[in-house]
């Protein structure tokens, strides 16, 4: 009795090594940040007769835009800008489909009005890992509303303007050789 007890503690214990040392794995980007959708010269934003797809933009009830629609028809693949851990929603009113990515650094990015969602919760993500297809869920739903990604990126807990990111310099198009180059490593 005393055995099997010793057994199922020392199983337990290698069984949340693993886990331990398996979460503290990250994966190694190849640029600072992704674009989540390939586009041609500036990214295009959504600007139609119901409002404006900038960050900041004002919206209904003195609310503000957290994030930018980045014009896209629906179904295109919409990529994750870093790599990280998927948490996965759905808000009927809001941004629909959506999922969200934690990155290293206080970093999160949340891509939303997703039709499909291709990635589960907890999943670890690779920087260009296709996590979902745009589509018109949550409040874009409305027929005057132009297909578009919502995506936002937060840096610890506050909004911030994905523009900064996707402008910057060092930003680039999806290219797959790049994203198959990334390699593991661990924390120290």
């Amino acid at each position: 009795m005393v055995k099997k007890r010793w057994l199922a503690v020392i199983g337990l214990s290698i069984v949340i090594v693993i886990v331990y040392a398996h979460d503290r794995t990250y994966y190694r980007d190849t640029v600072p940040f992704l674009a989540p959708i390939n586009f041609d010269g500036d990214v295009p934003i959504r600007c139609d007769e119901l409002g404006d797809g900038e960050f900041g933009a004002s919206r209904k009830g003195r609310r503000t835009h957290k994030g930018l629609d980045i014009l896209a028809e629906v179904g295109t693949p919409a990529r994750a800008a870093k790599s990280g851990w998927v948490a996965v929603g759905n808000v009927p009113d809001g941004m629909g489909k959506y999922v969200r990515i934690r990155h290293r650094g206080g970093l999160v990015t949340i891509y939303g009005h997703l039709s499909k969602i291709n990635v589960r919760r907890w999943q670890k993500v690779r920087q260009g890992d296709i996590v979902g297809e745009t589509g018109k869920t949550g409040n874009a739903d409305h027929p005057a509303i132009v297909p578009h990604l919502h995506f936002e990126v937060r840096n610890h807990g506050s909004s911030v303007d994905p523009l900064d990111y996707l402008e910057s310099s060092k930003v680039r198009q999806h290219d797959e050789e790049a994203v198959v180059d990334s390699v593991a490593y661990e924390l120290e």
